[in-house]
């Protein structure tokens, strides 16, 4: 007990944390949410002097460097914690500290467990202020966001994230934490399955609270999400351009939100079916091409982009016939099985190429029919590669076996077609034993094909 209470311990455990807590995290990716003191959590963390700083770019670049000086900060943090007083300021300060190194942790590395320890570290402290309900509301929020007990999590968030707020209102805090709090707040609700429109109502009050394009960025992502929530798609779509037209003509956030947007679109032109609007399909192809132009060429963004561009490129021929679209289309997804930076994308890239390649082989004599059968088996054999060490089924192993069955009968090939159909029917089935989503015309397209072909 030799150093209970030193203020010098606390001291070293944040010159330990700033520099790696000073580098953005891989998996901050919605926003500004987490512990950053921007956020309007409490005071300010303190920034690492100069000698700290001369280290943070080698932290940037390595991060083995940056989990380890993390791990240390937590260690630090809790015998700083640990060694404080059960109530009072510092016990309060320390706790705070060390929260926030957790959280930042688990930003850096995804290991559960230390937002879970982040989240004890803030039950412990008594209620009544809006740092503990803010870091706590947010905490909360990312245990909800990695499927932990979803919606009951963010119900609790948006209580917390709710209080915290009023707190800051009642002490007449600054506009950038109120609008920060107030952001949190509409993306619990959202997560929550809350009625869009509270959601809807409490962002308009954090665009007015706003104080810089940041902020108004944020609010109106937000806001363009609730409304595609609600299904609105004038408004998301309008929501979703003036966010764009906030970001850098280049920048990588620019790309992101294109990305995003094109998706929407893309989704509800493919929802729509060959009876959709032309006009849909030409936004989806126009919105997908200027983010795959600003992709940066290392980004993981980049293959997921080519992908989306590359299937709407195939429905745009479907609508339109212009048969250059399923050239363009081809060669996309090509490069996007190539750069595919995990299974799930590139099955999803095999997938579309074989539906690609089928496509311009019903009305070119140039591709044959066997290259999307290959696309296909590939699809599905990454796709159930994935699934091995998930839940058993899968929609994108089960698409691929059966349009194989469909490549394969087109080739004449209808034992192997049978086969490849009861493979599809199998995925389905585990899909459907576990209560999963499916697309039941999908399924029953599957079990069609299976009886015509005189399958048990």
């Amino acid at each position: 007990m030799a150093r209970q209470a030193d203020p010098t311990l606390l001291h070293e455990a944040r010159e330990r944390a700033a520099p790696a807590a000073a580098i953005p995290c891989p998996l901050a990716s919605e926003g500004p949410t987490g512990p950053a003191a921007a956020e309007g959590t409490g005071p300010a963390r303190p920034r690492p002097g100069p000698a700290r700083l001369a280290g943070t770019e080698s932290v940037r670049h390595d991060p083995i460097q940056r989990h380890t000086m993390l791990t240390e900060a937590v260690a630090l943090l809790t015998e700083a914690h640990d060694h404080t007083g059960p109530t009072g300021e510092h016990r309060t300060e320390a706790a705070l500290e060390l929260a926030a190194t957790q959280h930042t942790a688990w930003l850096a590395d995804g290991d559960h467990e230390r937002l879970l320890a982040a989240e004890r570290t803030l039950r412990a402290l008594p209620a009544g202020t809006p740092e503990r309900h803010l870091r706590l509301g947010r905490v909360l929020l990312d245990l909800a966001r990695a499927g932990h007990d979803t919606a009951a999590r963010a119900a609790e968030a948006a209580s917390e994230l709710h209080e915290g707020h009023a707190l800051l209102e009642a002490d007449d805090a600054p506009g950038i934490r109120r609008c920060a709090a107030l952001l949190d707040l509409a993306r619990a609700l959202r997560l929550s399955g809350a009625p869009a429109a509270g959601t809807l109502a409490v962002l308009e009050r954090a665009a007015g609270r706003a104080v810089d394009d940041v902020q108004r960025l944020s609010c109106r992502t937000e806001q363009a999400r609730a409304h595609a929530d609600a299904r609105s798609w004038p408004e998301a779509d309008d929501a979703y351009a003036a966010a764009v037209a906030l970001t850098g003509r280049h920048s990588p956030r620019r790309c992101e939100l294109l990305a995003e947007w094109g998706e929407s679109l893309l989704a509800r032109a493919e929802t729509a079916g060959e009876g959709g609007s032309v006009e849909i399909v030409g936004r989806a192809e126009a919105v997908l091409r200027e983010a795959f132009a600003v992709s940066p060429g290392r980004s993981p963004l980049r293959a997921r982009t080519q992908l989306m561009l590359g299937r709407a490129l195939v429905l745009r021929f479907g609508r339109q016939g212009f048969l250059p679209d399923l050239y363009e289309s081809c060669h996309l997804l090509e490069q996007a099985v190539r750069q595919a930076p995990d299974g799930l994308t590139r099955a999803e890239a095999w997938l579309a190429l074989g539906t690609a390649r089928l496509t311009l082989a019903e009305h070119s004599a140039t591709m044959p029919v066997a290259d999307a059968a290959s696309a296909f088996e590939t699809a599905a054999k990454e796709a159930r590669r994935r699934s091995a060490d998930d839940e058993p089924g899968s929609v994108t192993a089960a698409r691929a076996l059966h349009r194989h069955g469909v490549a394969l009968e087109r080739m004449g090939m209808p034992g192997a077609a049978l086969a490849a159909y009861r493979d599809a029917r199998r995925e389905w089935l585990a899909l459907t034993g576990r209560l999963a989503e499916v697309p039941w015309p999908e399924v029953q397209a599957t079990r069609e094909s299976v009886a015509r072909l005189g399958g048990p």
